[in-house]
């Protein structure tokens, strides 16, 4: 099956490489290999965001690690991709990856049984300030089967993480959006907490919407990774908001309570949609849409990089009649064609007094052929 995606990555290819050459222009960076995901069993999850977002949390919480003490940091960040997956998924992984060439991954083949078949991949930060991070996210993301895109309130509808989410966007199929740190809404709240988190939840959904917008439904996660409880979450807020315990927050504001189940049970659900791998029937046939849409996307991008639309409106225009009929008028004004004309009747009348006198001449030799020919004669 896998054939077929191979042939549509070689035609763009070749279609890109004719389209630089014949408009002269830098070619088109395309995503390719991706047709290899298909021939694995695997199924690998990138997760993708900016600094300090919670990736790595995420994906210990995943995989049932010890999340510890996750401050913000002042390094570089994540600097290079880190793959978590059980030992026995290794080489078909690598396999997968060959593509990517100068790109170091890192193997934390530890993962539980339970998570054999299942990749997470923690990608370096796409807003980071070091090029070689961005380049990295989008050279990896042409091999993944889905994309967990990670933000915090802070950055919902930021308007970068919109255009790199069209950017790495997978069939809506296997694309989910999460929102982390949700714990900092409730402890920071202005008003009442439901009013803040149905706004942050309200802009997530929008945005999902705006990049699935025929199934945006249950792509959307609020959560709080870096907890694994109820009591837990209460208790940091409670700390935060400077009371003694959970008891005296509950006591202040019940609604908190509400609200922090929420949050867990939304993670609940973001780990049983991400540590599931799909059946082999259903992970082929999402790796297949996958292609279509990786291959739909690289055309058009193919399109608006080398602007064909705007170079065949062009050529159109300078086809037309009255273009033609302009070039032909700049290139043969009237007065070169009279003086043309004028040349040529000089030249054939000069022609016809030289073929008169030659016939006469012949006629002179040859009497008999005058009589045969005699209407000849009297040109």
């Amino acid at each position: 099956m896998y054939e077929t995606h191979v042939d549509v990555e070689i035609r763009l290819a070749q279609l890109n490489d004719r389209l630089s050459r014949l408009l002269n222009r830098e070619a088109y960076s395309l995503a390719c290999g991706g047709s290899r995901a298909i021939r694995d069993s695997l199924w690998v999850w990138g997760v993708v965001g900016g600094k300090d977002v919670g990736k790595t949390t995420l994906i210990r919480a995943l995989s049932g690690r010890d999340t510890g003490d996750t401050k913000p940091r002042a390094d570089e960040g994540t600097s290079r991709p880190v793959a978590y997956l059980h030992a026995s998924d290794t080489d078909a992984l690598t396999a997968r990856l060959a593509p990517l060439d100068g790109i170091e991954i890192e193997m934390n083949a530890d993962a539980p049984s339970a998570m054999r078949g299942l990749v997470l991949i923690d990608l370096p930060d796409f807003d980071s300030t070091f090029d070689r991070h961005f380049q990295q996210v989008r050279r990896v993301a042409a091999l993944l089967d889905g994309v967990i895109w990670l933000t915090t309130p802070k950055k919902v509808g930021d308007r970068r993480s919109i255009d790199e989410i069209h950017r790495v966007l997978k069939d809506c199929g296997n694309f989910v959006y999460v929102v982390n740190k949700m714990d900092w809404v409730l402890a920071n709240a202005d008003g009442t907490v439901e009013t803040d988190f149905r706004r942050i939840t309200e802009a997530l959904n929008r945005q999902v919407a705006s990049c699935h917008p025929r199934d945006a439904d249950g792509r959307a996660f609020a959560v709080a990774v870096r907890y694994s409880s109820v009591d837990a979450v209460l208790d940091a807020i409670a700390g935060r908001r400077e009371l003694s315990d959970r008891n005296a927050l509950e006591k202040a504001d019940p609604s908190l309570v509400v609200a922090a189940r929420r949050v867990m049970e939304s993670f609940d659900r973001l780990r049983r949609t991400l540590t599931s791998p799909p059946t082999r029937e259903a992970a082929a046939a999402n790796k297949r849409a996958n292609l279509r849409h990786q291959s739909a996307a690289q055309a058009r991008g193919l399109l608006v990089h080398y602007r064909t639309a705007d170079t065949l409106n062009r050529l159109n225009d300078a086809l037309s009649p009255d273009a033609i009929a302009e070039v032909v008028e700049r290139a043969l004004p009237d007065h070169y064609c009279s003086r043309v004309l004028r040349s040529m009747n000089d030249d054939r009348r000069l022609f016809a007094e030289w073929s008169t006198a030659l016939f006469r001449g012949r006629i002179a030799h040859w009497p008999l052929l005058g009589i045969v020919a005699w209407p000849l004669t009297l040109l």
